[in-house]
């Protein structure tokens, strides 16, 4: 096998996971969204195809900002939860 055809199947099977995962609602989608871009830029740099590397800046990017705001929601989403716990406990005593 020809390595450019593992890197077609390596690039293919990483970016459909991380598509899966991010349709799961899972924040990991986007993590690995992140380190697909980092596989495309090497696939680039080893193939000379220097035009993927403007791709890998903007996807990279795009990922980034969804993780941090599907982070940032999950994170105010366990404080609410932690407040109204909290609340409960407080209207019990």
């Amino acid at each position: 096998m020809h390595h450019f055809e593992i890197w077609s199947w390596l690039l293919s099977i990483v970016g459909a996971a991380g598509v899966f995962l991010t349709g799961k609602k899972d924040w990991r989608g986007w993590a690995i969204g992140v380190l697909s871009e980092l596989l495309w830029f090497i696939y680039a740099i080893v193939t000379k195809q220097y035009g993927f590397i403007f791709g890998c800046i903007l996807y990279t990017t795009v990922f980034i900002k969804n993780l941090n705001n599907w982070l940032y929601a999950h994170r105010i989403k366990r404080i609410r939860k932690f407040i109204e716990r909290r609340d409960k406990r407080k209207k019990k005593i």
